[in-house]
């Protein structure tokens, strides 16, 4: 197993710079451990602020395409945030089973209600500016 650190600092200029590491710890705990005091000694030696620092578990899936299946090829869903907004939810390589020949895509359909319960209220994902989606408002290929 593996778990990427990542450190984001800000100048005195308000611009962002963002360094990666890979970390050695077995367990997410010792990462997380690992990860402060990374901070603690980057502080120590930048001038910049710290803004935020992320730790990563990384999981290999390796699983394989669908025949034809082209990244290139994707949608886009329109979700209405619980703080009104409009969101673009992209899905890269969407099956053609759930595209219309008009290009739409089937938002009522059993798999993408599923995937965007995800982030709903009751979901365990929040979405831009850590909101929820209360609607699926659309869809469509993208071109």
């Amino acid at each position: 197993m593996a778990f990427n650190t990542s450190v984001t600092f800000v100048d005195a200029y308000g611009r962002t710079s963002t360094k990666r590491f890979v970390n050695t710890a077995a367990l997410i705990a010792d990462a997380i451990t690992d990860a402060a005091a990374l901070v603690d000694a980057l502080q120590l030696v930048t001038g910049a602020g710290v803004l935020k620092y992320e730790v990563i578990q990384v999981t290999q899936e390796n699983e394989a395409p669908v025949a034809l299946s082209n990244v290139d090829a994707g949608a886009t869903l329109h979700l209405r945030l619980d703080n009104s907004k409009l969101y673009p939810f992209k899905i890269p390589a969407i099956l053609p089973a759930l595209v219309q020949s008009d290009g739409a895509v089937l938002i009522d359909d059993v798999a993408i209600t599923g995937l965007m319960a995800l982030f709903d209220a009751t979901g365990e994902f929040l979405l831009s500016e850590t909101n929820y989606q209360t609607a699926i408002v659309g869809g469509e290929l993208d071109r």
